[in-house]
C-alpha cells in the first residue's frame, strides 16, 4: 500500500511541474504577442497603402474597401489631396504557379491602367517570382486601355499584350488574368463592357 501512495505522490510531482511550466510558457507567449500584435498590424497597414499608392500614385488617400461582384477581387476609390476621385485600385487573388497572386490594380478614371503592384506571391524564385522583381514585367501592363494579353516573343505584341517573364509563362499569365478581372470590375463599376 505504501508503495502505490508513493507511486502516485511520486506521478504528481512531475505532472504539477509540468502544468507550471505549460502556464509560464503560455503566458510568455501571451504577453509576445501583445506586444507585437499592434506593430504587425500596423506595418501591414502601410504595406498595404504603399501598394495602392505604387498602383495609383495621383491618390493621397484611398476609401475603405469594397467588396465588388467577383468575390476575389476588392475596391478601393483613391481620392487626390483636395478630395476630387482620380481612379479606383483593385486588389485581386488569383491561382498562380505556386497558389495564390494577389496584386493592386490601378485604373485611372479614362480606363487607363496607372500601375500594378504584386502583394503576395509563392512561385518559384529565379522564375515567376520575376513577376514581382523584374523591373520590365509590371511597367507593360501601365497604359493599357482592353485586357491584357501574354505573348512569349516581343515581335508578337499587339496594342494590349505583355511580353511573358522567359520560362514563366504561367505567372505571366496569372497576372494578366488578376489585371483583366480587375478591369472586368472597373468596367462594371463605370457601366461599361468589357474591352477586347
Amino acid at each position: 500500500m505504501s508503495k502505490e501512495r508513493s507511486g502516485a505522490s511520486g506521478l504528481i510531482k512531475p505532472v504539477v511541474s509540468l502544468l507550471l511550466i505549460c502556464l509560464i510558457a503560455a503566458g510568455v507567449l501571451a504577453g509576445a504577442n501583445a506586444v507585437t500584435e499592434e506593430p504587425i498590424a500596423q506595418r501591414a497597414e502601410a504595406d498595404a497603402v504603399a501598394a495602392k499608392q505604387a498602383a495609383l500614385s495621383e491618390a493621397v488617400s484611398f476609401s475603405d474597401e469594397k467588396q465588388t461582384s467577383d468575390e476575389k477581387v476588392t475596391c478601393f476609390e483613391g481620392f487626390d489631396a483636395s478630395g476630387g476621385l482620380v481612379g479606383y485600385v483593385f486588389s485581386c487573388e488569383v491561382n498562380s504557379y505556386g497558389g495564390k497572386l494577389t496584386l493592386m490594380a490601378g485604373f485611372g478614371l479614362d480606363g487607363a491602367v496607372t500601375g500594378v503592384t504584386i502583394t503576395e506571391i509563392n512561385d518559384t524564385p529565379g522564375l515567376g517570382l520575376k513577376a514581382k522583381t523584374d523591373p520590365a514585367f509590371l511597367p507593360q501592363f501601365t497604359g493599357l486601355t482592353g485586357n491584357a494579353g501574354v505573348v512569349k516573343n516581343a515581335a508578337d505584341k499587339g496594342e494590349n499584350d505583355v511580353v511573358a517573364i522567359t520560362s514563366a509563362t504561367i505567372t505571366s499569365k496569372a497576372v494578366a488574368s488578376a489585371v483583366n478581372a480587375a478591369r472586368a470590375q472597373f468596367d462594371a463599376l463605370k457601366g461599361g463592357e468589357a474591352d477586347g
